[in-house]
């Protein structure tokens, strides 16, 4: 008798904890499409400091658009340049720690 009422309790504890999983996944936020490019700087630490109440880290999709001069050289943005180093060293730790 104790036997079957350990198994029942596992039973609706794996269907809580599939209920839980379910709930996080629907309120996932990763995997916007993001466009960075010169002077979206602030706009694209909004968006990379949010955080995923499913996933923790919010992965992004990015569009890195780079300006050129009339002689077709790039004109790096650094402020983006460095958001963007940050957030790929951010996503790499979150993938290790997963």
């Amino acid at each position: 008798m104790a036997r079957n009422f350990e198994s029942r309790v596992a039973k609706v504890e794996r269907q809580l904890a599939h209920i839980e999983s379910e709930e996080k996944q629907a309120s996932c936020i990763c995997n916007p499409f993001v466009i960075v490019g010169s002077g979206s700087a602030e706009e694209f630490r909004a968006e990379m400091n949010r955080v995923c109440p499913a996933h923790g880290f919010r992965q992004l999709d990015i569009l890195h658009i780079v300006v050129e001069d009339v002689d077709g050289n790039a004109m790096p943005d650094s402020e983006v340049n460095e958001l963007l180093a940050e957030y790929n060293r951010r996503q790499a730790e979150a993938k290790q720690a997963a």
